[in-house]
């Protein structure tokens, strides 16, 4: 590519032409043949959640109950909303054991009412945990916490499993699942 073929910006980096479009179904017709496809070149799968994050609308509450119920540790540092810096940010939490950060968010155009699933968004997060006894032991670490919650129920359709169901401070259901 030579000098002609490219524009200089004012800050003097090179901008090199854009990629030539392409229309949805060519991409589409290529995935469906294999030739794009992520899994003939390399392991695309999804390897668990690495974070979830969860606009509040007391941070210095949120941050304690996610502190006390998961025993997660504040790191030290906040995120600007990406994209929209001026609007907010949000204080990071690692659960020590499972390495899954909660974000939580500050953000300027929260209005201070509490989370509905029933509203376009989330609806719920949901854990995954080993196996009944350990969303036994979950049970007693809520009741000692004093956080309510369904206690264990077990489910048979459409597939076996057991879950345990609680809130956080601004009704965000959080649920965690073990699957036989």
């Amino acid at each position: 590519m030579t000098r002609s073929d490219r524009a200089v910006t004012q800050t003097g980096r090179v901008r090199r032409p854009a990629a030539p479009v392409r229309d949805h179904a060519h991409t589409m017709r290529k995935i469906i043949e294999g030739r794009d496809s992520l899994s003939a070149t390399i392991d695309a799968r999804l390897d668990g959640v690495h974070h979830v994050s969860l606009t509040v609308t007391d941070l210095d509450t949120s941050i304690a109950w996610y502190q006390r119920v998961f025993r997660a540790e504040q790191m030290n540092v906040t995120i600007p909303h990406y994209g929209r810096e001026e609007t907010g940010y949000s204080v990071l939490l690692s659960e020590p054991r499972s390495s899954l950060i909660f974000g939580l968010h500050r953000n300027t155009g929260n209005r201070g009412e509490r989370f509905d699933e029933a509203r376009t968004g989330l609806d719920h997060v949901s854990f995954g945990v080993a196996g009944r006894a350990a969303l036994e032991s979950w049970v007693a670490w809520l009741d000692h916490l004093g956080v309510s919650h369904t206690g264990v129920v077990d489910e048979t359709e459409p597939i076996p499993y057991s879950t345990v169901v609680f809130r956080d401070p601004d009704n965000i259901q959080l649920e965690l699942i073990a699957v036989d």
